[in-house]
């Protein structure tokens, strides 16, 4: 695989290898006339692999000592930084130069950050070696977390999509950024989780913001484009995925884009995954008799890539508790497969039982509140229940 890899006794390896090639050579500059940022491939696990931002790394600290300590170490460039929701610095983009790594000295550090760090890392380029051994040494000798700047791009972002979302990124556009696409024919899974306050509200090329595009009105227009098909093939399923999250909001269709007050990705990803749940019910109740039933559920927290990559800090305290993925998807498959979801319709499902959608009296939508959030996606995408919708075009 080109270089020589190197083992270490704590059961990691990483070896060098340039046949893994990432999905975009390279991302926008981080202003207007800068030139595009050069982007690598790390492949880890069963197949996975994630496409990194060469040379950059987010860190995340409110401590104006410990970020000077850090590009002082490092022999950084602060680039830009994020304010959290507080109003104070939360977390900053620096630039780091490269320089050659020893393989072995870079597994050492990694493994040593956590012991879930093993089997074979392969990176598509040695400067990922720095990145990795900096983030790595960094955690290990003073405490400061530090993330490789990320792109999911291989998750469903079309390469269309990416290119004009560039156009306008800012330093943040990419990290922690989760993209997915449908599970399934009838199973609707595509997610969007925009973790940061305020600096990753973005808009597509539509004018909507990105998660309310991804979670809600793509999945209606989605969902009402199949919904003849599977009326014709009935008995058949609608299965949307939802997230333990939405327990947490109510639905605000006066404010499905998440432009009042300061922006708040995760709670725009949790309004977005009750609307959900609520679309489901409604879909059950409108398709009636059709033969097809409409389910919502929600997996639990499972130790997924997406999971590791956004929350990270999230996925390093919570970790003993979370679940595997096969978990996590156990109930989506029953739902699909058994005989006993397919005798009922609108519930909300969580380890295959039907569970309460709401915990708390806050969070209630009232009638008109379900009403007006159809009618929204209905303006919005052009598209409502249509049983009796030509196939053949």
């Amino acid at each position: 695989t080109g270089e020589p890899s190197a083992e270490s006794d704590l059961g990691l390896t990483i070896e060098v290898d340039p046949t893994l090639t990432p999905e975009f050579e390279s991302v926008a500059g981080l202003a207007e006339g800068d030139p595009p940022r050069p982007v690598g491939r790390i492949s880890y696990g069963e197949g996975d692999v994630t496409d990194i931002v060469i040379g950059e790394v987010i860190v995340a600290t409110s401590t104006e000592e410990q970020l000077l300590g850090f590009l002082e170490r490092n022999d950084g460039e602060l680039v830009d930084t994020y304010l959290g929701a507080a109003g104070e610095p939360d977390e900053h983009l620096v630039r780091v130069p490269l320089r050659d790594t020893d393989p072995g000295e870079a597994a050492a550090a990694l493994r040593e950050v956590e012991e879930g760090h093993e089997g074979l890392y392969g990176v598509s380029d040695p400067h990922l070696l720095t990145m990795l051994l900096v983030a790595a040494s960094e955690s290990n000798e003073h405490g400061i977390d530090v993330f490789l700047n990320t792109l999911l791009t291989r998750q469903g972002i079309p390469e269309g999509d990416v290119k004009e979302a560039d156009d306008r990124a800012g330093p943040f556009e990419w990290t922690y950024m989760m993209v997915g696409g449908p599970v399934d024919t009838g199973v609707t899974g595509a997610w969007q989780l925009l973790y940061h306050h305020g600096r990753l509200d973005q808009e597509t090329a539509e004018g909507l913001e990105t998660t309310f595009a991804t979670n809600l009105a793509g999945q209606f227009l989605l969902t009402n484009l199949l919904i003849p098909r599977l009326a014709e093939s009935s008995p058949s399923r609608i299965i949307n995925v939802s997230s333990g999250g939405m327990y947490s909001q109510r639905i605000r269709p006066d404010d499905l884009l998440s432009e009042r007050g300061t922006y708040n990705g995760s709670a725009a990803y949790a309004r977005t995954k009750r609307g959900q749940v609520i679309l489901t019910e409604m879909w059950a109740e409108r398709l009636g008799e059709s033969g097809v039933v409409a389910h919502s559920m929600h997996p639990g927290w499972a130790r997924t890539q997406g999971v590791r990559t956004s929350l990270p800090r999230f996925d390093r305290v919570m970790r003993p508790l979370l679940r595997t993925p096969q978990q996590g998807a156990d109930t989506i498959v029953w739902l699909a497969a058994a005989t006993e979801p397919g005798q009922s319709t609108g519930a909300f499902w969580f380890d295959r039982r039907p569970v309460p959608t709401h915990l708390v009296s806050s969070t209630r939508e009232t009638a008109s509140d379900r009403e007006n959030l159809w009618e929204r996606l209905v303006l919005l995408t052009e598209s409502d229940i249509n049983l009796t919708a030509d196939l053949t075009g």
